[in-house]
């Protein structure tokens, strides 16, 4: 890393290859200070962020540097986006 600050947008479609060479360098994750993952409402999007959450989690990343960013809400978080919501509550519980 050559920039004391700055904002890495990785997209969607990146993200696989992304994901797959921070993990060949050990603790690569250390460089960064958060990791913000938006979501929208459908249902493909939401267990797509499920499964980005727990891959972070499976290489050591705190719960504590991971932001979720609920995007395009119409009226209510807890309606739209359920799965995420019930995934939250869980990891919570255990």
């Amino acid at each position: 890393m050559l920039e004391d600050d700055a904002i890495i947008d990785i997209g969607a479609s990146n993200i696989e290859d992304f994901m797959n060479n921070m993990i060949k360098f050990d603790d690569s994750h250390e460089e960064f200070d958060y990791f913000v993952i938006p979501v929208t409402s459908g249902t493909k999007e939401q267990k797509e962020t499920i499964q980005m959450l727990d891959t972070l989690a499976s290489i050591g990343i705190p719960a504590d540097k991971v932001k979720v960013i609920f995007n395009r809400v119409d009226v209510d978080v807890d309606n739209e986006f359920p799965f995420i919501i019930a995934r939250h509550k869980k990891s919570r519980s255990i």
